[in-house]
C-alpha cells in the first residue's frame, strides 16, 4: 500500500513539473511577434489544430470570433488568408483550396477603416 501511495505522489509531482514547463513554453510563445509564432508553427500540428477548431499557437478555439474571423481572438495569431483566387485558406495550408496553386501569393484580408462598413460576405 505504501508502495502505491508513492508511486502516486511521485507521479504527481512529475505531471505538475510537466505542466508547469508548458505553460512557461506557451508564456514565452505569446511574448513572440505573431510572425515568429507563426513560423513555428508546424504543419502536422497546424492540420490537426484546424480539425478540432484551435489557434495552432495558443490552442485555444478560434471559432468564437465566428467562423470567417481571420484571426485568433485570444493571442492575434493570423489563421486565414485570401489567394489572389479569392479563396479563403487556412494560412498554415501549402495550396489554396479553391485554385490549388501554392498559397505563397496570400494577401492578407483588407480590414475596415474607421467608420467604413466591412465588405458584404465577409
Amino acid at each position: 500500500m505504501l508502495v502505491g501511495i508513492a508511486l502516486v505522489v511521485f507521479a504527481g509531482i512529475y505531471m505538475l513539473r510537466a505542466f508547469q514547463k508548458y505553460v512557461e513554453r506557451k508564456r514565452a510563445d505569446l511574448e513572440q511577434s505573431r510572425t515568429e509564432r507563426a513560423r513555428g508553427v508546424d504543419n502536422e500540428k497546424a492540420l490537426s489544430t484546424f480539425q478540432k477548431k484551435l489557434c495552432p499557437s495558443c490552442d485555444k478555439p478560434w471559432h468564437l470570433g465566428g467562423e470567417q474571423a481571420a484571426y485568433c481572438i485570444h493571442c492575434g495569431l493570423n489563421l486565414f488568408k485570401v489567394c489572389a483566387c479569392g479563396g479563403r485558406n487556412f494560412a498554415f495550408f501549402p495550396f489554396c483550396n479553391q485554385c490549388g496553386e501554392p498559397v505563397t501569393e496570400m494577401v492578407e484580408p483588407r480590414s475596415a477603416e474607421p467608420g467604413e462598413r466591412p465588405p458584404a460576405g465577409n
